[in-house]
Order: C-alpha cells, then sequence, then structure tokens
C-alpha cells in the first residue's frame, strides 16, 4: 500500500507540470567546498529552465540549496521528493555509499536525479555531466608545449596542503599523495612532456605564505615553470611576484579572481572545467524528462574543458561574471 501511494504521490507531481500550470519545482543541491564553481552550476541550470519556459510554457522554480556535509546532502535529497519536487541537479560532496543510495531511492521512484562534477555510477542517476578529464590533460599538456616550447626547465607543482590532509594525517606521506595524484590525474601525460626535465613538488596552504618563507632559494632558481594544482592557493589575490627566470606559470581549475593574474600576465594559462555548462545540459535533461518524458541518448556527458590566458583575459572575466551573478 505504502509503495502505491507513494508511486501516486510521484506521478501526481509530473503530470501536475505536464497537463496543468502549476508551477515545476527543481532542486539544485550544490557543493559548499567548491563555491565558486557551485554558483556557476546553480546559474547554469536557472538560465536553462529560464529558457525552457516559454518553449514548455510551463514556469520553473529553482531552489538553490549548497551543503557542507555528506548528511545534510543526503537528507535534502530525501526532502526534495516529500516536498512535491520534480526533479533535483545534485553536485555530491563525495563518493560515500549512503549519497548513492539516497539517490537510487529516489531513482527508484522515478524522480529524475541528474549529477554533476562527482559521479555515483551505482545510484541509476538519469544522467552524469563532468569535465572531460582525458582531454582536460591534453589540454593542459599542450599548452606547457606552448609555453615551454623546446627548453630544460625546472618545474614546480603546487598542490593544496588542506585538501590531503583531509584525508590523511600524517603529513610526511602527503607529498607522495601529490605526485601519485598528479601522475594519475595528468594520466602521465604531463609527466611524459617534461621527461627530461626536473621536477620538485610542493604542499602548501597559500602561494605568498610560501614565497614569503622561501624567498632566498626562490631568487636562486633559474629558468622554471610553476603549476598550481588548485587556484585555492592564489586565493589571496596577492601578486605573484615578476622573476625573468621564471617562464610561465599556469593554473589548474578555475576561479573569478584569477582574471587579475591573467590580465596582468601573472598566470600563463589557466585549464578549467565549464562549470556553467554542467548546469546547463543538466537543467535540460531534467526538463526533457519531466514535460517530455525524454531519456537522456546517453547516460554520461562529458564537457571539454576551456583555457583562458592573457589574450583572452577580458572574456574569461566577463564568463565568470555571468556565472557568479
Amino acid at each position: 500500500m505504502k509503495k502505491i501511494l507513494a508511486t501516486f504521490l510521484i506521478l501526481s507531481t509530473v503530470l501536475s507540470c505536464v497537463f496543468a500550470k502549476e508551477v515545476c519545482k527543481i532542486a539544485y543541491i550544490g557543493n559548499s567546498t567548491m563555491p565558486s564553481a557551485n554558483v556557476a552550476i546553480y546559474n547554469g541550470v536557472r538560465d536553462a529552465l529560464n529558457e525552457l519556459q516559454s518553449r514548455y510554457g510551463k514556469k520553473f522554480e529553482l531552489e538553490f540549496v549548497s551543503e557542507f556535509s555528506v548528511e545534510n546532502q543526503i537528507k535534502k535529497i530525501g526532502n526534495v521528493y516529500i516536498d512535491g519536487y520534480s526533479g533535483a541537479v545534485v553536485f555530491p560532496i563525495s563518493t560515500d555509499t549512503k549519497l548513492t543510495s539516497a539517490v537510487r531511492a529516489l531513482a527508484e521512484k522515478s524522480f529524475p536525479v541528474v549529477l554533476v562534477g562527482r559521479d555515483l555510477k551505482e545510484s541509476k542517476r538519469l544522467l552524469y555531466v563532468g569535465g572531460d578529464e582525458k582531454k582536460f590533460y591534453e589540454t593542459l599538456s599542450e599548452q606547457l608545449k606552448i609555453l615551454a616550447g623546446k627548453d630544460t626547465l625546472h618545474l614546480y607543482i603546487y598542490g593544496n596542503s588542506n585538501s590531503f590532509l583531509a584525508d590523511s594525517t600524517e603529513r610526511a606521506n602527503a607529498k607522495e599523495k601529490l605526485f601519485q595524484v598528479a601522475k594519475t590525474n595528468f594520466n602521465e601525460v604531463l609527466l611524459n612532456t617534461i621527461s627530461d626535465k626536473k621536477i620538485t613538488l610542493e604542499l602548501i596552504e597559500l602561494y605568498s605564505l610560501f614565497t614569503m618563507a622561501n624567498k632566498i632559494s626562490i631568487m636562486r632558481r633559474d629558468n622554471y615553470g610553476e603549476i598550481f594544482m588548485s587556484p585555492e592557493l592564489l586565493a589571496d589575490m596577492t601578486p605573484i611576484n615578476r622573476d625573468t627566470d621564471r617562464r610561465f606559470a599556469i593554473c589548474v581549475g578555475g576561479a573569478p579572481y584569477l582574471s587579475e593574474y591573467l590580465q596582468s600576465g601573472q598566470l600563463s594559462a589557466c585549464v578549467y572545467n565549464d562549470f556553467y555548462g554542467w548546469g546547463y545540459f543538466s537543467a535540460r535533461a531534467i526538463a526533457e524528462r519531466i514535460v517530455e518524458s525524454i531519456l537522456p541518448s546517453a547516460d554520461i556527458r562529458l564537457i571539454k574543458p576551456l583555457v583562458a590566458t592573457p589574450e583572452n583575459a577580458d572574456s574569461f572575466k566577463s564568463d565568470w561574471k555571468k556565472w557568479t551573478k
């Protein structure tokens, strides 16, 4: 009896969107550990739904919820079904099995959930939208080849110490973790690109603090390049000191404040995911499922990365202004 009642409730919600003029409520359940990306994804969802209102003659109402913990995300995922929502876009905080179970429970009730940024493959989600990781690191490698040329460089790779220590309290092992992450995520493309060059790995909190503590050793560097594995390492907006021996500085990932570094030439390039696009295509899949009962042609959609340089820094800045307004 309970199953019959639950099925009736979800069908009633969906049919009210299809046949009546009632509002179709969609929830975006975000990930507060990545604030800029989180807002950009939400705005992509919002803009897509606004466009689709005229196409379908329906009104879509979007709720923004951003959570810091797995427990809160699980609670909210359960509540959207009970509260009469028609679908949800979720940016999972982790691959926790409890999150997977929460999404699967909704899918089994024919409640559409699109995941972004992190896939829960056993969750039976409607669609996963995220970055094309292979293309991402191929693009990064291309930028390195352009910037380094045929010169022999010493490459410094900086990782965010906080992200590693969140998984392990053994700082002694953290640098080895950084190497493994770099090697795995770069698909060895990066390491092959610089196979005849020296590599130094550093775990830091902020680049500005690192440079203050290592002024002398940095002054002694000769013919080198730098890679920031996270935009958070530059989050305090402290300028990168000019150095004629530094050939380039690249950031892996995107954030609004990086536009200042690009416009001034402090960063040579930034390779980042199209977070707005993730949200946009997620919303279209949700709307098509609710209103037209159309399923995605594939259950995974990978979106190619974007590249920002000093030459297109103004476009980078305007994009982020649109993404986070």
